[in-house]
């Protein structure tokens, strides 16, 4: 709530808005309603946050994930509980996998590439929201966090990438000249090439996908 405040007052401040005083954490005994904003549409808001991986998006989707399935107001914990029992629900047991948070950004995360891949063909295959996701993945060479990756393919190569220090993954679809799609994830653990080198190698790897018959 500190920091919400805190946020707060900036915003104000760089429109303009001068606050006396200072940010207290109390119990409000009587409020009224300000103003009154609508985000955009998920389908919108997913976008965004998959092609350039926003953590900070992701964080608030899983608390609005636990707001609209559990209770108000959506915590992270009941969140985790429902992605887990999405998991479970394509096979996996609880040893399998570990949810941390809604971003993947702790280390204590725990996802295989087969999980992975298992999601990913889960999501090509329904057509509820399926063509949403797809469209939600950034495209190498093209757009979000991928812009400048592997331009010269010509392909509509989608994807998502998971990135911290020592650690690359990229997931997603590579369509191949012979109308197959290839579903994949390449995640290196605690490489120690650097970060440049095990893009390469990951660039290396889809390269070689067309090769496939």
């Amino acid at each position: 709530l500190m920091y919400f405040g805190m946020t707060f007052v900036e915003m104000l401040k760089k429109n303009g808005v001068v606050l006396e005083g200072s940010i207290v954490r109390s119990s409000a005994l009587e409020s009224r309603k300000l103003f009154v904003h609508s985000s955009w549409p998920l389908y919108q808001l997913v976008a965004y946050m998959n092609k350039f991986s926003n953590n900070f998006m992701a964080e608030q989707v899983i608390r609005t994930l636990a707001a609209e399935t559990v209770s108000v107001p959506g915590t992270e914990a009941n969140g985790i509980r429902k992605i887990e029992e999405y998991l479970r629900s394509l096979g996996y047991s609880g040893e399998s996998f570990r949810v941390m948070d809604g971003s993947g950004f702790s280390r204590d995360n725990r996802l295989s590439a087969s999980l992975i891949v298992k999601l990913l063909e889960r999501e090509y295959r329904r057509w509820k929201n399926g063509p949403e996701f797809l469209s939600s993945l950034a495209l190498m060479g093209l757009d979000g966090s991928v812009q400048d990756r592997l331009k010269d393919t010509g392909r509509t190569i989608r994807v998502k990438t998971g990135t911290l220090s020592s650690i690359s993954a990229l997931s997603g679809f590579y369509p191949t000249d012979y109308g197959d799609i290839i579903l994949f994830s390449i995640i290196f653990n605690d490489w120690q090439c650097g970060h440049d080198e095990a893009m390469r190698i990951q660039h290396r790897i889809l390269r070689e996908f067309n090769r496939i018959k």
